[in-house]
């Protein structure tokens, strides 16, 4: 299988053509490098937008039931990075309009769609997915 050029950037990402659910996903990027992606901050998003053409990529923010309080329902403040199991520690957050919705009791996985905005989804849906490289980050097509 041939190999597409990579672009290196202050921050990685891998994305993927493979499509997984997203818990193979996680444990593909856990086995082969650190993680699925985490985004601090608009920079770590636009560097990736520069190159990447979103068209639905699993990466690593799940919502954690356990972490949902009666009066307080299903808040962006219950999803968790998939490698620190923690809300984000800078506050940021990029949902698309209306999500996270929770639709059907079942999208507890995020997703990046259109635009690079963040969508809950399925967790069982097949997508291409970003895989976090250490602290020396870069990503391409595999």
């Amino acid at each position: 299988m041939p190999h597409a050029p990579q672009w290196y950037v202050p921050f990685s990402w891998r994305p993927l053509r493979w499509p997984y659910d997203w818990r193979e996903a996680q444990r593909y990027c856990r086995e082969k490098y650190t993680d699925l992606a985490t985004f601090d901050s608009l920079d770590d998003l636009n560097r990736l937008k520069a190159d990447f053409s979103y068209s639905w990529a699993w990466f690593g923010l799940h919502d954690d039931p356990a972490a949902w309080k009666t009066s307080m329902g299903n808040k962006s403040n219950s999803w968790r990075w998939s490698a620190t199991g923690q809300t984000s520690t800078t506050g940021y957050q990029s949902w698309a309009r209306d999500s996270p919705d929770f639709y059907q009791g079942k999208e507890t996985c995020a997703a990046l769609g259109g635009g690079g905005l963040w969508n809950d989804a399925i967790c069982i849906n097949s997508y291409r997915f970003l895989c976090l490289n250490g602290k020396t980050f870069f990503y391409g097509y595999f």
